[in-house]
This record gives C-alpha cells, sequence and structure tokens, in this order.
C-alpha cells in the first residue's frame, strides 16, 4: 500500500503540470485552428507558458517540507527530486516562451523581433522580460556558479520573487487566460499556491515550523576528517526512526547560521539525545569542528522513509558509500540492542581503503545474521552489483538499501535493474538535497 501512496505524488505533479494544457485545448476547440507558422509558434508559445508556469508554482509548493506531502513521494529526498526536475523543465518552457512567440516575426522583421525582447512601455510585457532574466541569472547560480551554501540559498529564495513578477506578466498581458475563465481560475488558483508556498517557506515556517530545542553535549574530531556532534534536548525531544534524518540549525557565531540537513547517526535513545556523522565538505561541515559544548541547536524534521523496518522479515543488503554510512549506524544501534536481526542482513562498507573505514568498530557489533562486509576500491576497485550478487546471492526477496554519493547509488540501481532485482526492491536514499 505504501509503493502505491509513493506513486501518487508524481502523478498529481504530471496531472496539474499539464492541466492547463487539456483546459486550453477543450476551450480552444473549434474556435481556433493553426492553419501557418505564425499561428503555431504562437500556440506553442502559449502552451509552454501555460504549463512552464504550472511547473514553477508546483516547485514552490514541494519546497514547503510539508510531511503530508512528503508521504506521497516516499521521502522528502525524493520529493526535492521532483523539485529540482520540474524546476529545470519550467525554466526550459519558460525560456522557450518568448522565444517562440518572436519567431513569427523571423525574417520578416529582424527589428521588431529585437524589440519583442526589449523592454518597453508596457509593464504587463516588461514584468515578463524581468522574470525571465532574473530567471536565467538564478539558473546560471544555481547550475554552474560555484558559490557558498547560504548564497546558494538566498538566491533560490529570489525564485520566488521571480514567479511572482511573472504572475504579475501572466494575468496583465492579453491572451487566452484573458477570454477564458477555467484556464484563469486555474492558474489563479495554481499560482496563489506557489506564492502562498513561497511566503510560507522563506517566511513563515522559520518563525511558527515545528523545531525542537538540543544543546551540544559533545564534540568529537578523532576520527579522519570526520566530525561527531551529540545532541541533547533542553525541553521536548525529537522521535525518529532509525534512517531518518533532520536539518539543523547551530545558534553560534562560529558558523553561518542557515539549516542544513544531516543524517541522524545514533538510534532512538530513552534521553532523546541525537548524534550526527558529519565529513568535511565545505566551509560549513569544516567549522562543525570549532563548535563549543552548550552551542544552542534547533533541529526540524525528521524527515525520510528510508526505514529497513518495512521489509524487516525479508533478507537485506546494506549498501554504504563513505559518509553514506550514517544511516546504517542508526539502525545497527538499534539492532544492538537486542544483539540480533531477525532477518538476514549483508552490509556493504565501501571505502577508499582502510584508512578511510573510520567507523568499523561501531558496525561490528557481533549482531546474529548481520555481516558486516568492508569493501576497498583501491583494493577491489568500483563497487558493482555483480560483486555484491556474487557474495550475497540475493533471493526474489532480498530488498537493497544503498546510501552514497549519486555517482555510485545511480549506477549500483541501473545494474541491479539490469540483473532482474525488482525496482520495488531497491530502496536508496538521495545523497545531496541541494
Amino acid at each position: 500500500m505504501s509503493n502505491i501512496k509513493s506513486k501518487i505524488g508524481p502523478l498529481l505533479l504530471f496531472v496539474f503540470s499539464f492541466m492547463p494544457l487539456f483546459i486550453w485545448l477543450i476551450v480552444r476547440a473549434g474556435t481556433y485552428s493553426i492553419t501557418d507558422f505564425s499561428s503555431l509558434t504562437y500556440s506553442l508559445g502559449q502552451v509552454f507558458a501555460l504549463v512552464g508556469t504550472s511547473m514553477f508554482a508546483l516547485t514552490l509548493i514541494l519546497s514547503t517540507r510539508m510531511k503530508k506531502i512528503e508521504d506521497y513521494f516516499n521521502g522528502l529526498d525524493k520529493m526535492y527530486f521532483y523539485h529540482h526536475l520540474l524546476g529545470a523543465l519550467a525554466f526550459i518552457l519558460v525560456l522557450f516562451h518568448p522565444l517562440l512567440l518572436v519567431l513569427k516575426f523571423i525574417p520578416s522583421n529582424i527589428q521588431l523581433a529585437a524589440k519583442f525582447l526589449l523592454p518597453g512601455s508596457s509593464w504587463a510585457y516588461n514584468f515578463g522580460i524581468i522574470a525571465l532574466f532574473a530567471m536565467i541569472i538564478l539558473i546560471i547560480l544555481t547550475f554552474f556558479a560555484k558559490i557558498r551554501y547560504q548564497n546558494w540559498k538566498i538566491s533560490h529564495k529570489f525564485m520566488g520573487l521571480v514567479f511572482i513578477i511573472a504572475c504579475f506578466h501572466i494575468f496583465l498581458v492579453k491572451t487566452d487566460i484573458t477570454y477564458y475563465p477555467i484556464l484563469k481560475n486555474y492558474m489563479l488558483s495554481l499560482c496563489s499556491l506557489g506564492i502562498i508556498s513561497f511566503a510560507y517557506s522563506s517566511f513563515l515556517r522559520p518563525e511558527i515550523g515545528k523545531t525542537y530545542d538540543y544543546l551540544v553535549e559533545s564534540v568529537n574530531t578523532e576520527k579522519k576528517s570526520i566530525t561527531i556532534i551529540t545532541m541533547k534536548p533542553l525541553k521536548e525531544h525529537l522521535k525518529f526512526i532509525a534512517g531518518q534524518f533532520i536539518f539543523i540549525k547551530l545558534i553560534s557565531n562560529k558558523i553561518s547560521q542557515e539549516q542544513h540537513p544531516f543524517t541522524i547517526a545514533s538510534s532512538p535513545r530513552e534521553d532523546g539525545s541525537i548524534t550526527i556523522a558529519v565529513k568535511s565538505l565545505g566551509d560549513f561541515t569544516s567549522n562543525l569542528k570549532n563548535i563549543s559544548k552548550g552551542t544552542a541547536v534547533e533541529i526540524e524534521g525528521p524527515y525520510g522513509r528510508f526505514s529497513y523496518k518495512k521489509h524487516e522479515s525479508q533478507p537485506q543488503i546494506w549498501i554504504a558509500g563513505g559518509i553514506g554510512v550514517t544511516p546504517f549506524l542508526s539502525k545497527i544501534g538499534e539492532l544492538s540492542k537486542t544483539k540480533r536481526a531477525d532477518n538476514k542482513i549483508d552490509l556493504y562498507y565501501c571505502v577508499k581503503n582502510k584508512e578511510e573505514a573510520v567507523f568499523l568498530d561501531e558496525l561490528n557489533q557481533n549482531i546474529t545474521n548481520l555481516r558486516v562486509i568492508p569493501y576497498y576500491s583501491e583494493q577491489h576497485g568500483r563497487i558493482t552489483a555483480d560483486k555484491i550478487i556474487s557474495l550475497s546471492k540475493p533471493s526474489p526477496l532480498t530488498h537493497i538499501f544503498i546510501c552514497g554519493p549519486p555517482v555510485m547509488s545511480e549506477s549500483l540501481r541501473k545494474d541491479f535493474k539490469n540483473k532482474g532485482i525488482p525496482k520495488k526492491n531497491i530502496h536508496y536514499e538521495e545523497f545531496n538535497l541541494k
């Protein structure tokens, strides 16, 4: 049932994205025909704008992190995947919207075509031009420029402002939205939801969203390039399932204070304390070692559906790539309480060499039915589905859990599917939410 539920979210995204196209085809039926190149490009320009704007609005809705929405995507990481995908598609469609409209002037009137893309006396059109060029700049910053995470987050928030400007253009310029109420009402409703979602994510969630107050209890930097931070609750503690992740905000002048996502490395404890293990990969993660005991922390979450418990009666294969071992540390911490797994589990701990296997002792807890297999790429080459299948010999009932760098995860998922492992038996956590 949960597998079916997780397919509803992507299906609804498709429906809501292309609903304006269906409405447009219905309301224009019998009243409009494409007779020449000019009418073709104009129609495509209209459709691209409608669908692109709908996708843009949906990306803002997905950015709210609402847990009720997360349920229909099998985790926030999957929800963010569709957020990024829709954002890219929206940009392409919105970009082609003015280009298609201007094609009707080419090659007969190049001068008029050039003026079409420049600001003029009509603010209805100027809003569209401003939104277009602002979006281009922000997309370049998002995908091509190397900027600090906090600056990236600020630039990302401007996307909401770009959307609002685009909405002024959409509803002020005279198009099919003006003349067909059902189309106008649909776009108005979806755009309004997008603007409300942007306002909630940018201004309301930081103020009224559910967070938990914690204090840093200890900071351990003994492991190579890894900082281990344990936090204890001040009052109410966060309840989570092994394998989930959280967003944390450290209240300290020693580090930037934007939220960052981290997988919980500890299992649920009676005192409510939480441990995260962070590899130094950038300015923020490198500075975590400087955090002092007693530093205040705001925690939001938990998120994610990367849980072995849904299939704990079936045999499992866990594959951890580098710091992607953290959700498995949480799971093993839980199993260590009984020293037994009810099902057969093989855990592959994939790192460059033995020196990189800094959590090997924590993984080797002498748990019955759990086999820990260190895998060193310097000795054995890249981990593949063939190597795992030859060692673990999965059955049709085996469920596979993967957490690691995107390249490793994508490669293994593709390999396992090619080897006949059902897609529903392959579970993974997106390694990067940016």
